[in-house]
């Protein structure tokens, strides 16, 4: 129903299959509008419409003409100037809505906010303080404990990349409600996505592809890891330019399936290994993937932790407790879990020798790390520049 107590003069009724108006009431336009003292205000919400009731009409004509041809403007304006500015190809990007996913520590959902704007192809780097955006969002990091979903944001982000066409990669398409939002690879990440829309609003300016990219960067290195160089100058993608799902990783299968996506972007076998091994931060959990456990004794320390695991545990197959999902499990390491593709990387002898190079050598693993990860977010991007951080 609309808001408020019935303006002077009109009377509210029900429509369309309800009770019928009031005997000599005169439906002012065929949509819900309500007249008051203050400026017009245009209501869509609901099957009620206000009605002049006929007295009143004869009463003050000049009145309710005057606001006929008020609302019929506004309908010329709507009719005529928003399909002009289509035609421009502006385009009108619909920030996620509501998706009311519980939080890692099971809090609260959180609900994203809606809202409308017109998109630009690109923005002006320069016109952000790129020091004071890092420098908050590492304090946000230290302060929230969430750096594994917001690296999980940025990767899930750039990894639809495909090197043969050029489509996908880091244009945050996931702050649409629909396309790469509802692919159920990236289930949970409403809560990244809605961590980081007070930095947006914070600094306007800044892309959402670049400030999910900085964001995970910034994770990373709060959380113990290496500093991988960020450039800025990523374009939001419009909402037709989404990926159909499925181009990211199943944690169900195995090496020909880690290499059928890594090699898409144009990495190769050590890729894979070194960047399966973020799974040294943050856990599964049941409400997103269907698995559940951490993969290490502490998910919010990026180390090497996750090879040693791998190498010094004899993994077999489980079951998720929730979900009854399949995964793997050690006896000398209760609580802790792998999935099918992490166990792949010891099984597979072309990854192990990569997984035994990184269990004994944090260093190369970061160096390895680095530049790998720095290649999965850069991808598909030909012009981003340097911002001083």
């Amino acid at each position: 129903d609309i808001p408020g107590s019935p303006p002077q003069g009109l009377k509210k009724n029900s429509r369309k299959g309800r009770e019928m108006p009031a005997a000599g009431a005169t439906p002012l336009l065929d949509e819900y509008v309500e007249f008051s003292p203050a400026p017009m205000r245009r209501y869509y919400t609901a099957p009620t419409q206000w009605y002049i009731p006929a007295e009143a009409l004869s009463k003050r004509p000049w009145r309710f003409a005057a606001a006929a041809i008020a609302v019929s403007a506004a309908l010329v304006v709507v009719l005529t100037v928003v399909p002009a500015l289509s035609t421009l190809g502006a385009h009108v990007s619909e920030h996620v809505r509501g998706e009311g996913l519980a939080g890692a520590q099971g809090g609260d959902a959180v609900s994203e906010v809606e809202e409308i704007r017109l998109e630009a192809a690109a923005y002006d780097v320069a016109k952000v303080d790129w020091g004071s955006l890092q420098s908050d969002l590492r304090a946000f990091v230290q302060a929230c404990e969430c750096a594994p979903i917001l690296v999980r944001l940025s990767w899930h982000d750039s990894g639809t990349f495909n090197a043969s066409d050029g489509t996908g990669g880091s244009h945050a398409e996931q702050r649409f409600p629909t396309g790469e939002a509802q692919d159920p690879a990236n289930a949970g990440l409403g809560v990244a996505r809605a961590f980081l829309r007070s930095f947006k609003e914070r600094y306007p300016v800044v892309g959402f592809a670049d400030l999910w990219a900085l964001a995970a960067t910034v994770a990373i290195a709060a959380s113990g890891g290496p500093l991988v160089p960020f450039r800025a100058g990523r374009v939001d993608g419009a909402k037709v330019a989404a990926v159909p799902h499925g181009r990211l990783p199943n944690g169900a299968l195995g090496a020909s399936h880690l290499r059928t996506v890594f090699y898409r972007m144009g990495f190769d076998d050590e890729d894979i290994v070194v960047l399966s091994g973020a799974h040294t931060l943050g856990r599964c959990h049941a409400d997103r993937s269907g698995f559940e456990g951490p993969w290490t004794h502490e998910p919010l320390r990026f180390d090497n932790e996750y090879f040693k695991d791998l190498l010094s545990c004899e993994w077999k197959p489980s079951l998720a407790p929730t979900t009854s999902q399949p995964q793997f499990a050690c006896e000398s390491m209760p609580g802790l879990m792998m999935l099918s593709t992490d166990v792949s990387l010891v099984t597979d002898t072309d990854f192990r020798k990569y997984v035994e190079r990184f269990a004994a050598d944090q260093a190369a693993f970061f160096a390895a790390f680095v530049k790998a990860f720095k290649r999965l977010q850069e991808n598909g991007h030909q012009e981003l520049r340097e911002v001083g951080i």
